[in-house]
């Protein structure tokens, strides 16, 4: 049996932050423990059609539904290891190490599967509008990793993006961008966030992120796009145009998997891998018209042992502050509250690492951040 959290190295945490946005977890505590189903879920997917959402899981090979109470069922009931999924019509499918499997969503019934031979461990998936289904190949013990491409009609295969042409090592998971006729890929170990050409199927970067460890990747209806971080234990939060840094949205998840957006509901779903849980955490947009009239000031910048920050904006409520490292890890947080056009705060940061330092500041409907260089 193949053990993914020592195989990733993968960083875990048991501690959840809420970061003022509303959340729900359907885990093994409490009075749905004897319902809890889940076992290593490692994706989840949202299924309009039906108002559920169906979650792969790896460490039962179960198909687990969720429905609009939190209630679990078994969609398909445990069998070997289930890694990615995706809906493409009126199919689920699912990747299981080295084959692809195809449900029919009415009723269960496993369509076909699809043995792919040389793959190392398949993965994350999407469809393109011609509902071409292009798969995530990640070779673990090296760097051979690919990206395949299936024709779900003639159930035939082909490597689409061979390995030597330019893909990360460990492509986590893959979206369709149909705007730009591309694919994003999510990596892991190297995790950079990039773009594969459905024209000619060349790799490109698009960003490269402050944290890295990422394992899923989903799109809202305004085009921003989120990403689960084993190194954070987070999501965070790009615009479309991937702007640097991106916006960590929560924190202290125990294993973020691969994560799916509810466009009805503006949901997102986020399997947590090491906590047999999915969290659900609700996504509110913020105006443009409110962010003209709010304003973050950090000085001084760089710091010289502290630092003073001081939000304008016509929010009262909870303010949650967080300073993390570029490479993701956590220095320090605190919360306050707002009852006034004006919050402050004063951070000592003169035990804090002297590296660059990212500032997030949330507050219930809006999100800040600003980058700060630590000199003391």
């Amino acid at each position: 049996m193949i053990n993914r959290s020592i195989i990733r190295n993968k960083i875990s945490s048991n501690r959840r932050m809420l970061v003022v946005l509303a959340i729900i977890v359907f885990n093994v505590t409490g009075v749905v423990r004897a319902q809890n189903l889940l076992s290593n879920p490692e994706c989840t997917v949202y299924d309009q059609a039906h108002h559920r959402y169906l979650v792969s899981c790896y460490g039962s090979g179960a198909i687990v539904q969720i429905d609009s109470n939190g209630q679990q069922s078994y969609f398909r009931p445990p069998s070997g290891h289930l890694l990615g999924n995706t809906i493409c019509g009126n199919t689920l499918y699912v990747s299981a190490i080295n084959s692809i499997k195809a449900f029919d969503l009415d009723s269960g019934n496993e369509i076909w599967s699809l043995p792919i031979p040389g793959s190392h461990q398949l993965d994350g998936m999407t469809c393109d509008n011609s509902g071409n289904l292009y798969v995530a190949d990640f070779h673990y013990a090296g760097n051979q990793d690919q990206i395949y491409k299936i024709n779900p009609v003639n159930q035939t295969y082909s490597i689409f993006v061979p390995p030597g042409q330019g893909l990360c090592q460990s492509p986590q998971d893959i979206i369709y961008d149909a705007e730009s006729n591309r694919l994003i890929v999510a990596c892991y170990y190297s995790a950079p966030i990039q773009a594969v050409s459905l024209v000619d199927s060349t790799v490109s970067t698009i960003v490269i992120p402050p944290m890295g460890n990422f394992d899923g990747i989903a799109r809202d209806n305004d085009g921003n796009y989120y990403l689960t971080s084993w190194t954070t234990g987070g999501v965070h939060r790009y615009t479309p145009e991937f702007t640097n840094p991106p916006e960590m949205i929560i924190n202290g998840l125990n294993g973020p998997a691969n994560l799916s957006f509810n466009p009805v509901d503006n949901v997102l779903a986020i399997p947590e891998f090491d906590g047999d849980s999915v969290v659900f955490l609700s996504v509110f947009p913020v105006g443009q018209n409110e962010m003209e009239k709010s304003s973050l000031d950090v000085y001084p910048n760089p710091s010289l042992g502290k630092i003073q920050i001081k939000l304008r904006s016509r929010e009262t409520g909870e303010v949650l502050v967080f300073l993390s490292t570029s490479d993701g890890k956590l220095v320090y947080s605190s919360n306050g509250r707002k009852s006034e056009t004006e919050f402050f705060r004063s951070i000592d940061t003169s035990c804090l690492p002297s590296t660059l330092l990212i500032l997030y500041v949330r507050t219930s409907s809006s999100s800040y951040h600003a980058m700060i260089i630590n000199n003391f």
